[in-house]
């Protein structure tokens, strides 16, 4: 697009920190772990919500060991 820029600091929530919040649902699954890493990766993301019914903290503390200032929250239920 033409006149837009996507960028860190032009994705912003209303009063919230520059960078898009990201939420996965099925976060434990095959397809949610990849693309956990892969949104952890995103320098334009910066927070993380992982929500899966079982083993979330387990693929949250993974997930957190990446060197990236993206803050992982992980969620049950």
């Amino acid at each position: 697009m033409e006149g837009s820029s996507l960028d860190k600091e032009n994705c912003r929530a209303k009063g919230g920190a520059p960078g898009f919040k990201v939420a996965i649902l099925g976060a434990a699954g095959g397809i949610g772990q990849p693309l956990a890493i892969l949104m952890k990766m995103n320098p334009l993301v910066s927070l993380l919500h992982l929500y899966n019914v079982v083993n979330s903290p387990g693929v949250t503390a993974d997930i957190n060991h990446m060197g990236t200032n993206v803050v992982v929250r992980g969620f049950l239920g």
